[in-house]
């Protein structure tokens, strides 16, 4: 899945925003925090069961464009069914609590980045890092778009140049070299001149991403009571 799709999903321009768009990464937070601490913490099928219950009903909340997430789900459920397939003697509630225990854990994960806009998370990430590895993660972040296009066009003028041809390695190998070299030159000029663009404006640790405390509202009851609910019930039960 491109990762431009999830950034849009997560801005709210593809598919129509549920109510989990409008709440706060704060609440966001919480309700993983609750999600993965009651996913762990559950002992028994029924506990991981009513974890998973209320996973699902945030996705439903949310109302993601579920031709496009699908994809994202059905892999921790193939790895999920992978590990308890290597797993000898284990009985058949015990099986499918450590299923349900992989499914819940990695859709409470990709839930919240699906809703969340990337300023908000790593302006999170900025209360608990340095300001510093969040303004490198978020160069990162807004690098892979600028570097992925690029990549994309270069092999696109490589194939159109005859560069690529089929049951040619040796002569794909050679054009492949000229594309990385360029793309190598090219990334590291960029990189250059975006260092030297922000010494001249004045650049300070922090200012990419903002970390200011996003306070709890009326409106993110819904995350707090399932996150609440998750946490409790693999506590409790």
């Amino acid at each position: 899945m491109d990762i431009a799709l999830i950034d849009a999903i997560s801005q709210g321009q593809v598919g129509q925003p549920g109510v989990w768009h409008g709440q706060g990464a704060t609440a966001k937070a919480l309700f993983l925090l609750g999600v993965v601490v009651g996913a762990l913490a559950a002992r028994n099928l029924y506990a991981q069961a009513i974890v998973a219950y209320l996973v699902a009903a945030s996705w439903y909340l949310a109302r993601p464009p579920w031709r496009q997430v699908l994809p994202l789900l059905v892999y921790p459920l193939l790895l999920s069914v992978a590990f308890v397939s290597l797993r000898f003697g284990l009985s058949s509630p015990a099986a499918w609590a450590l299923i349900l225990r992989g499914i819940s854990l990695a859709a409470g994960i990709i839930l919240v980045l699906l809703t969340t806009p990337y300023p908000q998370v790593f302006g999170l990430l900025q209360l608990f890092l340095p300001a510093v590895v969040v303004d490198c993660l978020v160069l990162c972040y807004r690098y892979f778009f600028y570097l992925s296009a690029s990549l994309a066009g270069l092999f696109a003028a490589l194939r159109l140049r005859a560069g690529w041809r089929r049951g040619r390695p040796g002569h794909n190998v050679a054009g492949l070299a000229r594309v990385l070299g360029s793309f190598f030159l090219a990334t590291y000029d960029s990189a250059e001149r975006l260092h030297q663009a922000m010494e001249l404006r004045g650049y300070r640790p922090g200012r990419l991403a903002p970390g200011v405390w996003v306070g709890i509202s009326r409106r993110d009851w819904p995350a707090l009571v399932l996150g609440l609910g998750a946490g409790l019930a693999g506590i409790i039960l």
